[in-house]
């Protein structure tokens, strides 16, 4: 394991063109939906005054890729995966462009439609793309892959939504919608350029029966380890999610920078954005590739976020808040690249198309069930943010809890290439 903290990434993307383009067409796709997120966010605070309301916004994301995702992780282990994440770029420019149709109040059901359309998308582009990434990157590569994919994700949360909140206070919420339907072109652009991978044809040949999602479905429970890592990001989720609707509300309401909203909320998103990028590098810097060390990675990524919604409780200023917001976000972060890469190191490639969509589905109907939860004591019983983030403690308490208990029952099962299990 090298010592220097970024060489083993700088040199997959020299080494590697597939990833390396597979990559970039990543950031260009992240940098508009961040501008997306910033001004349909200030577009629903404006039009209403509800937390409810931001709630929906936030369902409207997640809950399309819940109903999705079984048609989508059978289709990734059937066709193109490539051919998938280009025709999802494509569909989703008209969609973006029809939010300039929006320009009052009454329009607001058009917002919901619009984002559920966009994000529907998403199913398809999480099954594809995670069961992608095998196709195009050596085994021993593949944590630095997620780390390095994490990290754009970050790194266009941080830049991209503060540019989204800038670009929004500057110049209207029309510009950014608009931007962000270019990057689209540009990323479907360059993912058509991807070659020379493991492709369809390529793959085990089997009968229809075999590939459906059913068959997914049974695969992982009768593989109960995989199921475990394949609800991680759920269990998160289901802890964080409310924390979408209450960072909106605690950006226009209680820590609005220079009287407005989307700067504040630019600010925050920027933070979290340093948490989900750097916690997983230097976490790998320590784990290597050593399956058993990953494992506990997880355990830690759930002590920083019970952490973290303690502090969120106590914040009494933005700068507080962002302390928080960071922990819990390295945490997340660890455990979103951690348990992709142990899934694509253990997953045979017929099976991983499935095994992500459930993994994706899973963690949007639990965050979609937060969000849900977040709007309704914001609204019906009155609770502050800073009351909600003490309740929400809760869940990752509860599963460091369950994860050692896992890890006790599997002992020597766990080694340092994955699990022994016959």
């Amino acid at each position: 394991m090298k010592l220097d903290l970024f060489d083993d990434y700088v040199a997959l993307i020299r080494k590697n063109k597939n990833f390396k383009l597979l990559f970039y067409s990543r950031v260009i796709s992240l940098f508009g939906d961040w501008f997306n997120l910033i001004a349909s966010a200030s577009l629903i605070a404006s039009l209403t005054d509800s937390g409810q309301a931001i709630s929906g916004l936030f369902l409207a994301r997640f809950l399309p890729s819940f109903f999705l995702g079984p048609f989508a992780g059978a289709l990734a282990d059937r066709v193109d995966r490539r051919k998938i994440l280009v025709a999802a770029d494509l569909l989703r420019i008209p969609v973006v462009l029809a939010f300039l149709l929006i320009r009052s109040a009454d329009y607001v059901w058009l917002i919901y439609v619009l984002t559920a359309l966009q994000f529907s998308m998403l199913a398809f582009t999480e099954s594809a793309g995670n069961s992608f990434l095998p196709d195009v990157v050596e085994r021993e590569d593949l944590v630095v892959a997620n780390a390095l994919l994490g990290t754009a994700w970050s790194v266009m949360l941080m830049i991209g939504a503060a540019a989204g909140g800038l670009v929004t206070f500057w110049i209207g919420k029309d510009g950014a919608f608009i931007i962000d339907a270019f990057t689209f072109v540009l990323s479907a652009a360059v993912m058509w350029q991807v070659s020379g991978y493991i492709g369809v044809e390529e793959r085990p040949k089997e009968n229809s029966s075999e590939t459906t999602f059913i068959k997914g479905v049974q695969y992982v429970w009768q593989h109960k380890p995989i199921l475990m890592l394949a609800s991680l990001k759920a269990i998160g989720a289901l802890g964080y999610g409310a924390l979408n609707v209450l960072e909106v509300t605690l950006a226009e309401d209680i820590y609005p920078l220079f009287d407005n909203g989307s700067l504040s909320l630019g600010i925050i998103y920027l933070f979290s954005g340093l948490g989900t990028g750097l916690g997983p590098i230097f976490a790998r810097r320590w784990t290597g590739e050593n399956f058993r060390l990953m494992h506990t990675i997880i355990l830690l990524s759930f002590i920083a976020m019970f952490a973290s919604f303690l502090i969120m409780w106590q914040a009494s200023n933005l700068w507080i808040l962002l302390i928080g917001v960071t922990i819990r976000t390295i945490g997340s972060g660890m455990n979103w690249v951690f348990s992709s890469a142990m899934l694509q190191m253990i997953v045979p490639p017929k099976y991983q198309g499935r095994v992500f969509a459930i993994n994706f589905a899973l963690l949007t109907l639990t965050q979609s069930i937060s969000i849900y939860l977040g709007g309704w004591m914001t609204d019906s019983l009155l609770w502050t943010p800073f009351h909600i983030a003490l309740v929400l403690s809760v869940v990752p308490a509860a599963f460091i809890l369950i994860w050692i208990a896992f890890q006790n029952v599997l002992g020597d099962k766990i080694e340092a290439t994955g699990y022994a299990l016959t």
